[in-house]
């Protein structure tokens, strides 16, 4: 039996998804102008968000992007719940290897918007990997396995 989470943790699919999602990534910042700021929570958006960073490293190691981590309620650390790297001023994309309810993105967002109003902004969020980026006020769009 196989669910969303075992194609999420095939390194061959993740590998191929990192590939797709770095190239619609770095063609939609350069159109656009646009400084990314991939956003993400938990074990999932971490081993997402890493296999695109590693993508868009060797694509483009000159490529400049941010990242942010937001710890969920009950995770441990030694760290803050919120973790920023280069995520002044940028557009956030929101990534996980799944998105159902959207109660995990509300959640991420929420968390950055209180240490970083300036970051989200979430009137739309048009789909990256579909062609939907655009419109009149992209300031966020949603990465998922498809």
């Amino acid at each position: 039996m196989y669910s969303h989470y075992s194609k999420a943790q095939s390194p061959k699919e993740m590998y191929s998804f990192a590939k797709k999602a770095a190239k619609a990534l770095i063609e939609w910042a350069d159109k656009n102008n646009y400084h990314p700021v991939l956003c993400y929570s938990g074990m999932s958006g971490i081993a997402t968000a890493t296999a695109i960073s590693i993508a868009l490293h060797n694509k483009r190691p000159s490529f400049e992007y941010g990242m942010i981590y937001v710890r969920k309620e009950n995770e441990k650390s030694h760290g803050l719940r919120t973790e920023m790297a280069n995520a002044d001023c940028g557009v956030l994309v929101f990534v996980d290897d799944f998105i159902e309810s959207g109660d995990t993105m509300k959640y991420v967002c929420a968390k950055v918007s209180e240490c970083s109003p300036e970051v989200v902004r979430l009137e739309t969020i048009p789909k990256l990997l579909s062609g939907g980026c655009g419109g009149d006020n992209p300031e966020a769009i949603v990465i998922e396995l498809p």
